[in-house]
């Protein structure tokens, strides 16, 4: 993973990295990428220009100089609520056979 990344382009990767579970968990239910929020440890929303992962990573040193450092950083890719309850609805109305389970975790 590139330290300097835009949110946009990390987006793209969360969501590669969870479409195959959201597919198996909702049984197929459609979620597209732009339905989705990235957002921070702190959970404000990340703009798709923003320099996401290099604010952790890269600290000025005595010479006021960038240089790499461990760090961490934490970022989330939200489903909204509006989205998860359209989810929610299409699931509960949906034709299952009888004593089948709506969700396995």
């Amino acid at each position: 993973m590139p330290v300097r990344i835009g949110a946009g382009d990390l987006k793209d990767i969360g969501f590669d990295v969870v479409e195959r579970r959201w597919n198996d968990f909702s049984d197929g239910y459609p979620l597209n990428k732009d339905d989705l929020i990235l957002r921070n440890n702190n959970w404000a929303v990340l703009s798709k220009d923003a320099d996401v992962i290099s604010a952790g990573f890269l600290k000025k040193g005595k010479d006021n100089i960038p240089k790499f450092r461990t760090g961490k950083c934490t970022v989330f890719l939200e489903v909204p609520e509006k989205v998860y309850t359209k989810f929610e609805e299409w699931r509960d109305n949906k034709v299952r056979p009888f004593n089948q389970p709506i969700f396995v975790l």
